[in-house]
């Protein structure tokens, strides 16, 4: 019964088994995206304004969870690994003699995942945080602040290890200040692509969907 139902809502997006969108009419999910296994994705506030937003040709990878309680975003193309979490609302814990449960939610965020990015197993992006275009962040990292476009991050917290540098056309190491400072100046000799540019440049990489396969659904090759 579930699965009729996510299909009518969206028939251009490939679920796996044991998926479950709640506030349906806030999550919008572009086409040729699959959303594996087992994944959850819930608007905390869908009265309030909370929303989901899933771009083209993404793959939510099996178990992960996207919880609104403002805006989430992710940009097309992007790639999440297993068991990866995204969320920008949180538990009051202000009155530790009340349960938790009962003192009600932050809510009100703003995550956004630019175009492109990956995210690897058991990644946690928590907060109000921006992932800038064509990042990727390593599995078991921990984001709650902003990465900049083209970015490698590892870590818990998070922290930006590389940099692609448009002029030698690499990943470049970029843990210390002076290797950022290095990589930030080759970016203002030779500027990376801006989002509308990149977007269509992904465009033209031919992806068109992605094979409903990989969300899982029990199939076997």
């Amino acid at each position: 019964m579930q699965d009729d139902i996510l299909k009518q809502a969206y028939p251009e997006v490939g679920f796996g088994s044991l998926v479950q969108v709640l506030g349906m009419d806030r999550v919008t999910i572009g086409a040729g995206s699959l959303v594996s296994d087992g994944a959850w994705i819930n608007v905390c506030s869908p009265a309030t304004g909370g929303s989901v937003t899933i771009g083209k040709c993404v793959q939510v990878g099996r178990y992960s969870m996207l919880n609104s309680g403002g805006v989430l975003e992710l940009g097309d193309y992007c790639l999440l690994g297993p068991h990866v979490v995204i969320s920008n609302a949180d538990h009051v814990t202000d009155d530790v003699n009340l349960p938790y449960v009962a003192q009600g939610a932050r809510l009100g965020g703003e995550t956004l995942i630019g175009d492109n990015c990956w995210l690897a197993a058991n990644v946690c992006v928590v907060g109000s945080a921006t992932v800038g275009r064509g990042s990727i962040v390593g599995a078991g990292s921990v984001v709650t602040r902003d990465v900049e476009p083209f970015c490698m991050v590892a870590g818990n917290p998070g922290r930006v290890v590389r940099m692609y540098n448009p002029e030698s056309g690499a990943w470049e190491g970029a843990a210390s200040k002076e290797e950022k400072e290095r990589i930030r100046r080759a970016r203002e000799r030779k500027p990376l692509p801006g989002p509308e540019e990149y977007r269509r440049l992904l465009d033209n990489g031919g992806v068109r969907g992605l094979d409903a396969v990989f969300a899982g659904n029990g199939v076997c090759l």
